[in-house]
């Protein structure tokens, strides 16, 4: 769901206070910043970040001034690089009213900002509109200072981020407002709570922090939502000792997206499309929810843009295209007239923000699904790798509103995949050339939930080129010169998405050279490679954020063979790997490898879960410890040694 649909809910309350712009300016005469030694250490320092946000309302404005004023060290090339370029986004905004910027060299000298060298930039890599300079005169151990302030639209909501690749010696968020419009500041990831102050009819939230760490990314973390930041909303209005019910709240939210997307201005017939999905003799409702997913999917194709004819449900019926708001209308007009109870879900992928219950920030509404309580399973009307059942990996674990009708909209957990419904089982049978040459392998896997999902939408909508590499990948799992002599896929069809108990099914007869090597008298058997290429987490760092991966999933592997006749294996015990990751005395991860040998024959086993997608920082080195056993299972060669 794109912003239309947002934009459609945005409305501006009309009153009439009187205030000024707060005069805030860099100072004329600069002066070099004296860095501790530690600060000398740096590739860069953002000495200042101040940012403010007037709130101007009279009989004639509605607007904001919003004044950002930076300071950075930059201490090497790396830095400057990076720093002396400045993007100024041109979103709402109606005015620029000044932007200056300066660099203090080493040696004091002062190279003010030639305006002429601005530039604009219509569509920065599809963030829209920028104005663009470089600092001139920068150099290493140069102070790099820009200013500017701009005229906005008046905004009834905001978020500031933070935290990028410097730290922040000196942090300040100011709102400022009439005293009758009531904003409220909600602050996250180590910020303080704002600072409330209130003089000559103005009220100003404020806050300041020092020396904020800079943005670390790590693996298995959702480094975006994990950012600093600052949200920012009207929450009230107050007028002659009244206060207004609370603004902007999910309420809001609900009662207009139910009537947005039960609007229909024309008649929609549904007869022959019905009459062609055989609706009446679908017995079950869950099947004709399938159906009508799969009809939409297949036969709606999405326009980006906005419009009445991509959104008004009987053109999009005719034209077989359709805008974000268009194809949601579409679902709920489908189940409206097969009498279908379903729920809207607004949420956000939690690796962009955590979506807060208790705080009513509408720029984490980006993301649609319709909830079926009766089945407890979502459709993702955006994702053609979905259908009926799990939420997208990224929105799973995150909360969202949950609107049932047009006046209940409650907020609640979107609930994340379990384990056991992203199942991986993989059986591998081993064959040794009688010359000991190479080796066969017969692969058996069936897999289910979020990677069967993937799988099956890369095949049917990749190109042939891709779709090779892709197949060559499912039967070989990127073992070196494996050569693939028979193979096949089942269940690959998109549909079947729908349907949990039918997994989605590769075989292969796959001749793998590079898994046998001689050594002298004896041969390596490369045996932990069979399970393709494991990833392996290692950080030398103190580990910052949480664990926040995909999904919970099981892995279940089996590899069998038997060992050659005049030959013998005195490493079995290699494969013995057992690590573990408990809460409260409960295993909730773990990787653990055995084997069972019965005369010649032998099998090894592996069992490897997550039954959560995340997990305490404080247990990073265990979970860790659970990735990297894979890894260490890679490197387990057994020695086959004549008798």
């Amino acid at each position: 769901m794109k912003k239309s649909i947002l934009f459609l809910l945005l409305f501006i309350t009309k009153i009439s206070f009187a205030t000024s712009p707060v005069d805030y300016d860099w100072s004329e005469k600069p002066n070099r910043t004296t860095l501790s030694e530690e600060e000398k250490k740096l590739s860069a320092l953002t000495v200042l970040d101040t940012r403010i946000f007037n709130f101007i309302i009279d009989e004639n404005k509605e607007e904001c001034i919003e004044t950002q004023h930076k300071i950075i060290r930059v201490n090497d090339d790396k830095a400057l690089d990076r720093e002396n370029k400045v993007f100024i986004p041109m979103r709402g905004v109606k005015d620029i009213l000044e932007i200056k910027a300066r660099a203090i060299a080493p040696d004091g000298k002062v190279t003010l900002l030639d305006k002429n060298n601005i530039k604009e930039i219509d569509n920065l890599e599809n963030y829209g509109q920028f104005k663009i300079f470089a600092v001139e005169g920068a150099v290493p151990g140069s102070d790099i200072e820009y200013y500017y302030k701009v005229r906005k639209n008046l905004m009834q909501y905001g978020v500031e981020f933070f935290q990028a690749e410097n730290k922040v010696r000196d942090l300040n968020f100011y709102l400022i407002a009439p005293k009758q419009f009531e904003f409220e500041v909600q602050t996250y990831n180590g910020l303080p709570k704002a600072a409330e102050s209130e003089k000559d009819g103005l009220r100003t939230l404020h806050v300041n922090t020092k020396n904020l760490a800079p943005a670390i990314e790590e693996e298995y973390a959702a480094n975006r939502s994990n950012l600093a930041k600052i949200a920012f909303k009207l929450s009230y209005l107050n007028k002659d000792g009244m206060r207004s019910p609370r603004l902007n709240t999910w309420d809001n939210i609900t009662s207009r997206y139910s009537e947005i997307l039960t609007t229909n201005r024309k008649k929609i017939d549904f007869k022959d499309i019905f009459k062609s999905l055989k609706i009446k003799k679908i017995k079950s409702e869950e099947d004709k929810i399938i159906a009508i997913e799969n009809y939409i999917k297949k036969n709606i194709a999405y326009k980006e843009g906005m419009g009445e004819n991509l959104s008004e449900v009987a053109d999009v019926l005719e034209q077989k295209y359709a805008d974000d708001l268009g194809i949601a209308k579409l679902y709920v007009a489908f189940f409206k007239e097969l009498e279908i109870p379903f729920e809207i879900v607004l949420s956000t992928s939690r690796y962009r923000a955590r979506f807060d219950e208790n705080f009513e920030d509408y720029s984490n509404i980006d993301k649609m699904l319709f909830y079926f309580s009766k089945y407890d399973k979502f459709i993702s009307p955006e994702r053609i790798d979905y259908r009926l059942g799990i939420a997208p990996a990224d929105l799973g674990g995150n909360y969202g509103l949950f609107i049932a009708g047009s006046d209940e909209g409650k907020v609640k957990k979107i609930n994340p995949s379990k384990d056991d419904q992203s199942l991986v089982r993989l059986e591998i049978d081993v064959e040794f050339d009688k010359e000991m040459e190479y080796i066969t392998m017969n692969k058996f896997r069936q897999t289910t939930g979020h990677r069967a999902n993937s799988m099956r939408f890369n095949l049917a909508y990749v190109n042939e080129e891709g779709r090779q590499q892709l197949e060559q990948w499912l039967f070989t799992s990127g073992i070196e010169e494996a050569e693939i002599l028979e193979s096949s896929l089942e269940n690959k069809d998109i549909e079947l998405s729908a349907k949990p108990a039918t997994p989605f099914i590769t075989k292969a007869s796959v001749k793998a050279p590079s898994l046998l090597e001689k050594a002298g008298n004896a041969f390596l058997f490369k045996v932990g490679l069979a399970i393709g290429t494991q990833s392996e987490l290692y950080q030398e760092t103190e580990r910052v954020q949480p664990i926040d991966f995909e999904y919970a999933k099981v892995y279940n592997h089996f590899i069998r063979f038997d060992i050659p006749k005049g030959y013998k294996i005195e490493n079995l015990d290699d494969v013995k790997i057992e690590k573990y990751l408990k809460e409260d005395g409960k295993i909730t991860a773990q990787f653990v490898s055995s084997y069972d040998r019965r005369g010649d024959s032998v099998e090894i086993r592996i069992v490897e879960f997550y039954k959560k997608s995340q997990y305490p920082k404080d247990l990073y080195e265990d979970f860790r410890s659970v990735i990297n056993a894979a890894a260490d299972f890679n490197k387990v060669t057994f020695v086959l040694e004549k008798i």
